[in-house]
């Protein structure tokens, strides 16, 4: 767990820059000014969003970075007119221009006197999250879900999101900018990261300059450079745009290591870039190959579906539910295959060692709890997951054990049937079925009954 004080430092160091920044905004003729402004602004919010700091005061820094955007935006046109080889004729009238908005800009931030008192800010935080930890784990799932949007992103052809993928890498960076304070184990990442974000910027800025001169006759030349210079940009950054899944991989895998405390399985990326059906696929191919009955295993998935549809709506269940509900259903008896009597904590020990599962650390958790806990005593024992995450595992659980508890391997099963829920009771109509199974249903569907609070059910109908 990381605590707030060890971040401190690092906060001061950022509070003070963002403060001297600020005072010399509209005078000083630096362009660097706004730009350490608006970075020190982003390595604060990215810091004290891990430790849900008040939005208030995260939307008062934030503010000061949006109204010191248009600024940033002429000063770095003005640097590449500098350097444009264009018409001495055109590139005087733009450049008289720009100069006429970057004064009229900057008189007008001026005017708005932005101030930060450094200390009071960083004190009235500490009021409020002073005594909070962070832990590995929810730094490795920020992680995951912007590197989930990049990976969706530049997987998208004819790639075009260049500006939604450097916004994310700026996060991821700044993100880890923080961690590598208290942890030390990002230096390499961040500065590769800072490479690629610079690229995309340059090409994010020849778009918004295009759109701004579009329609205008009088700049022929300068709209000529500046495609030319957003096409070799492109080119140059989809030339190199594999790399990126490589730093993402081992940024995830750092990260994954910080929380199990030991080297994952390289499955961080590749969860990324599958899909839930492959996914699925991939869990079922290994189902398939270790588990005793695989006609089996298919009926209680199959199952674990059918109630997943009737039961979602009352216990807010998602589509992410689902899969790995699914997965592990189809996995939960391949701990048959080591021979073991407590075949599902087999089970549970051949999900989270697989190499074969396309699944992050936090899924591979999830899916190896729901099979372990299709028998015995349900066992939510993990360091891996959050609390909001282990009470979702509870109502799936008890959907897999129900499932699994209308059957007895290929000796006898429930085929079709029918679930509705009235009146406190949740009734399940099927066909004429043993004593046997009848207890064995009876005794697997307590949890779910229990996790509910419904009484559970089952009428014969021929």
């Amino acid at each position: 767990m990381y605590s707030f004080k060890g971040f401190f430092k690092y906060l001061e160091k950022q509070g003070r820059e963002l403060e001297k920044n600020l005072m010399e905004v509209g005078i000083s003729r630096d362009p660097e000014v706004v730009h350490r402004c608006r970075v020190a602004i982003r390595r604060l919010r990215a810091t004290l969003g891990l430790f849900q700091c008040d939005p208030t005061l995260l939307d008062e820094i934030k503010d000061v970075a949006q109204t010191l955007g248009p600024l940033r935006d002429i000063e770095v046109q003005l640097e590449f007119l500098r350097k444009a080889e264009l018409p001495l004729r055109e590139k005087k009238s733009i450049l008289q221009e720009k100069l006429l908005k970057l004064e009229i800009e900057r008189l007008r931030i001026s005017g708005l006197n932005l101030t930060l008192s450094s200390a009071e800010f960083l004190n009235r935080v500490s009021q409020g999250v002073g005594r909070r930890k962070i832990s590995p784990y929810k730094i490795y799932k920020n992680l995951v879900k912007r590197s989930r949007r990049v990976v969706e992103n530049l997987s998208q052809e004819p790639f075009e999101n260049y500006h939604r993928v450097r916004i994310d890498l700026k996060k991821i960076r700044y993100l880890l900018e923080a961690v590598e304070v208290v942890e030390g184990s990002f230096k390499d990442p961040i500065d590769h990261l800072k490479k690629f974000q610079d690229s995309l910027g340059e090409i994010h800025d020849m778009v918004v300059w295009l759109q701004e001169i579009s329609g205008r006759e009088d700049l022929p030349a300068l709209r000529k450079t500046l495609q030319e210079k957003r096409n070799l940009s492109m080119k140059e950054f989809n030339e190199v745009r594999g790399n990126l899944y490589n730093l993402l991989e081992n940024i995830l895998n750092t990260s994954a290591a910080l929380v199990t405390g030991k080297k994952p399985h390289s499955q961080e990326l590749l969860s990324l870039v599958s899909s839930p059906k492959e996914k699925e696929e991939a869990a079922e191919a290994l189902a398939l190959h270790l588990s005793p009955d695989p006609s089996h295993i298919q009926r209680v998935a199959n199952k674990c579906r059918t109630l997943y549809s009737v039961l979602k709506e009352r216990v807010k269940l998602t589509e992410e539910d689902l899969h790995h509900l699914y997965c592990a259903a189809l996995l939960h008896d391949i701990g048959h295959y080591l021979g073991g009597e407590e075949h599902h904590r087999d089970s549970y020990t051949l999900i989270v060692n697989s190499s074969c599962l396309p699944l992050n650390i936090s899924e591979r958790e999830a899916v190896a709890i729901l099979a372990r806990n299709h028998r015995k005593k349900p066992d939510f024992t993990t360091n891996l997951l959050n609390k909001r995450e282990v009470e979702r595992l509870k109502p799936l659980s008890g959907i897999l054990r129900c499932a699994d508890g209308m059957e007895m391997e290929s000796y006898e099963y429930v085929g079709n049937f029918t679930l509705t829920s009235s009146e406190g009771t949740l009734t399940f109509r099927g066909g004429q079925i043993s004593p046997l199974l009848q207890d064995r249903f009876r005794r697997k569907s307590s949890y779910l009954a229990e996790v509910l609070g419904l009484k559970i059910k089952y009428i014969e109908v021929e």
